[in-house]
């Protein structure tokens, strides 16, 4: 199944609006506000991005190369899987370092602490932070999402588009976006492929 591009995933949204919104008795889709809610679509979208990532993690590997040392090593996983210059790390996968490596999660929960008398070369996994749309995303832009996600994403970003102009309309929406993202997480759990459950509160 081909995935919905950037431009699909937008126009999408503004088809569900319109719908919601009773045939544009309640947001009349006047230059104005189409503007205004265009401007908008990247940030409410990442809202289901990152949504989508906690409940089907992208479980990604920095591997690391220690020799052995007095002090103890600190690898910051924020800095060290960057991706152009954006952060790309989520948090630590449950799973997080090969066995046999001595090491703990410090405080700030993106950096690893390893002890400096371990030597050799060892893997550190993490969940990797989605690609964030912005205002430059091209049209034919895919977010490269499992099979079904995308198609959450005009929900999220018409719940959220709503907020300020009808709350009714909003909620309904965002309900319907969580009901969503559960079937995802539960057809995923039983496929033994999810692992961390969305955390707004909307599950």
């Amino acid at each position: 199944m081909k995935e919905m591009t950037w431009k699909e995933i937008r126009d999408e949204c503004l088809k569900l609006m319109y719908s919601y919104s009773k045939k544009g008795s309640v947001i009349p889709q006047t230059d104005g506000n189409l503007k205004d809610y265009t401007l908008a679509m990247p940030g409410a979208a990442n809202i289901a991005l990152y949504d989508i990532a906690r409940v089907l993690p992208d479980i990604r590997k920095y591997t690391a190369v220690q020799a052995e040392s007095g002090t103890a090593y600190e690898y910051d996983l924020r800095e060290l899987t960057r991706r152009d210059g954006q952060i790309a790390f989520m948090r630590f996968a449950d799973e997080y370092v090969d066995s046999g490596v001595p090491c703990t999660i410090l405080p700030d929960g993106h950096t690893l602490w390893v002890d400096g008398a371990f030597e050799g070369k060892f893997n550190i996994y993490y969940h990797a932070a989605p690609e964030e749309f912005t205002s430059s995303t091209p049209d034919d832009y895919e977010p490269g999402l499992p099979p079904g996600a995308a198609n959450l994403i005009p929900v999220c970003m018409a719940s959220s588009l709503f907020k300020d102009d009808d709350a009714s309309i909003s909620s309904m929406l965002w309900n319907e976006y969580a009901q969503r993202l559960e079937a995802l997480w539960s057809d995923a759990a039983r496929a033994g492929k999810a692992e961390y459950v969305c955390t707004t509160g909307w599950i």
